[in-house]
């Protein structure tokens, strides 16, 4: 195992939060693509738009981070986008 930094340390971060912005995808057996591909998709699509698109990812990956913990330690659902959605086990 590597002890080196990940190349990309907001996208480590985003693929770590995965499993809990997708937590209400999964339990609603929603189909179509999980909240956290679609984040991760539009954070790499931006990081390859020059200079004010890695500014944009950074910014943004950044805010979905924030919102997903405020979200989860709030009793909600992790996924920072659209409304908020209180958790069964909360």
């Amino acid at each position: 195992m590597s002890s080196a930094a990940p190349a990309d340390p907001m996208l480590a971060d985003l693929e770590r939060a995965a499993f809990f912005f997708d937590e209400r995808h999964r339990a609603q057996g929603a189909g179509g693509w999980a909240p956290s591909v679609i984040m991760i998709a539009r954070y790499c699509n931006l990081m390859t738009r020059g200079v004010a698109g890695r500014v944009e990812a950074q910014q943004l990956a950044g805010e979905w981070l924030d919102e997903g913990r405020r979200r989860w330690k709030a009793g909600f659902y992790a996924d920072p986008r659209g409304e908020r959605v209180r958790r069964p086990d909360a």
